[in-house]
């Protein structure tokens, strides 16, 4: 939205300004420079009920304006395209006709004497901008849409300066970050809480290429959730044993290495996915739900397009964004600056503000935990390029690696594009090549099926702790066994599944 006019105003007002409260509430959040504020704040300014204001809020959370931080506060974080609605409604709030006029807007909203939008009248201090001649060019990756400068900017004192046009972006890979860099990336990701020590050493034989099932067994009943789960795993109805298995070297015979990876990452990863002490920015839930969600979506996608097995989709999927949580722990009072539109460098979003704030990007950062947790070398690598797939094509990467690398690109725009954010709303335009190397039909809308839809929605459920609505025929569960032949457990918590009644 380069321009913004009445009607685009008047969208706005009718969309997310229900009340005259919600409009007060705006503007005194506009004031203060979209600081930090909490119900609370708002009930005392505003001299009303905590409850009246938690509505409003709530309301805004889901419209994109509020996002709820780890504090329990709200930090006001429009999306980048409201930027220009919202210095309209300022401007014209600030002049006496204007601020009558939206008043009465916001009065026939409440009294329900609009219907739509389209109900409210213009205001005559706001004419319609002329069309643009010239087209917005498209988005750019890691970055925010560009923009015209001359009609983004914002007005001294009314915004702060980190809501300008968003700058280019040129992808960095961690062999061209200077050294130094490099080490304190990795002194970082070293003091980050591991998963728990037999998980680990269980991943770590898994890996070995001289690991059996004996040696694994070994390892496993040093922990009795482990084995207890393994047990129940393989017994449940999904794998379909003719007789109880009650031996735990058997169960990983059944259940196969790739699924226990997975297993054990789910499990290890939603612990460490709790908020931790001292980290700020990131709702921890969202970044689980948007973990669990690219998760699903990689198995979904494997299934059409088989370049990996299930379970090793759904794990890279899992862990694509583990450098967010990294770059959180490491860095609070960063992460706050990257996650707030209104803070940090001039004119940059996304992986561009990254580099900016830490000198690397939250990928090299993810890549790099997983080598410090031992995990295999091509999850590191494509977890490292996930956002720059056409990028990584110039390194000199075995195909088998581009290809998953592709798959967990979609896999990460198409659980964003059914509501699965954690911080980023920019859904990045996916380069032709990997619908290519994956036989895939281009266009994520042609992807997002009712299927993908509504397993998304189970993730939601399931990360606030609600009940999930029933699942599409043959879609994976968070935390059930996926259907059809072969198939791995989905991402989830390593809850067991119902054991197959005997008899």
């Amino acid at each position: 939205m380069a321009q913004a006019g009445t009607e685009e105003l008047r969208k706005f007002v009718f969309g997310s300004l229900r009340s005259r409260l919600a409009l007060d509430m705006l503007l005194l959040c506009i004031r203060r420079k979209a600081r930090f504020v909490s119900v609370a704040d708002f009930a005392v300014s505003m001299k009303v009920k905590p409850a009246e204001v938690a509505r409003v809020m709530i309301d805004w959370a889901r419209r994109g304006l509020f996002r709820p931080t780890s504090s329990g506060q709200y930090c006001f974080s429009p999306a980048p395209e409201m930027m220009p609605v919202l210095r309209l409604l300022i401007r014209a709030y600030g002049q006496d006709a204007g601020q009558k006029g939206i008043n009465l807007w916001v009065s026939m909203i409440h009294k329900k004497l609009a219907a739509t939008e389209e109900d409210l009248p213009a205001l005559a201090i706001l004419p319609e901008p002329a069309k643009p001649q010239v087209p917005a060019p498209p988005p750019v990756s890691g970055g925010a849409p560009s923009r015209d400068p001359a009609t983004v900017r914002p007005a001294s004192g009314v915004f702060p300066a980190a809501a300008a046009p968003a700058r280019a972006y040129e992808p960095v890979s961690a062999d061209k970050l200077d050294p130094d860099t490099v080490k304190t990336i990795r002194r970082y990701v070293s003091a980050i809480p591991p998963l728990p020590i037999v998980a680990q050493q269980l991943l770590k034989e898994i890996g070995n290429p001289n690991s059996s099932a004996k040696s694994l067994a070994s390892i496993a009943i040093k922990d009795p959730g482990i084995v207890l789960t393994l047990l129940r795993m393989a017994n449940s109805a999904f794998y379909a044993q003719d007789e109880e298995i009650v031996d735990v070297q058997r169960a990983i015979v059944v259940i196969g290495l790739n699924n226990i990876r997975h297993l054990l990452m789910v499990s290890g990863l939603q612990n460490i996915f709790k908020q931790p002490k001292g980290a700020r920015g990131y709702s921890f839930d969202a970044l689980w739900a948007h973990a669990l969600g690219t998760s699903v979506a990689a198995r979904l996608l494997v299934r059409k397009a088989p370049v990996m097995g299930e379970a090793e989709a759904g794990t890279i999927g899992l862990l694509h964004d583990i450098g967010k949580f990294a770059m959180a722990v490491a860095h609070p009072k960063l992460t706050e600056q990257l996650i707030d539109p209104f803070q940090g460098p001039e004119g940059l979003t996304g992986i561009a503000k990254e580099v900016a704030l830490f000198g690397s990007t939250h990928a090299i950062y993810g890549m790099m935990l997983l080598e410090s947790w031992k995990l295999p070398n091509e999850f590191a690598r494509i977890i490292e390029y996930h956002h720059h797939p056409a990028f990584a094509a110039k390194q000199g990467l075995p195909a088998e690696i581009l290809r998953g690398l592709s798959l967990v690109h979609i896999a990460n725009q198409l659980a964003k594009l059914g509501g699965l954010e954690c911080g980023d709303r920019e859904i990045e335009e996916v380069p032709e090549y990997c619908y290519q190397v994956l036989g895939l039909p281009p266009g994520l809308q042609n992807l997002l099926d009712d299927r993908m839809r509504q397993t998304f929605e189970q993730c939601k459920f399931f990360v606030s702790g609600g009940a999930a609505p029933a699942a599409a025929k043959g879609a994976p569960v968070a935390g059930k066994p996926a259907a059809g032949p072969g198939a791995a457990p989905a991402a989830g918590p390593a809850s067991a599944p119902k054991v197959k009644p005997k008899g």
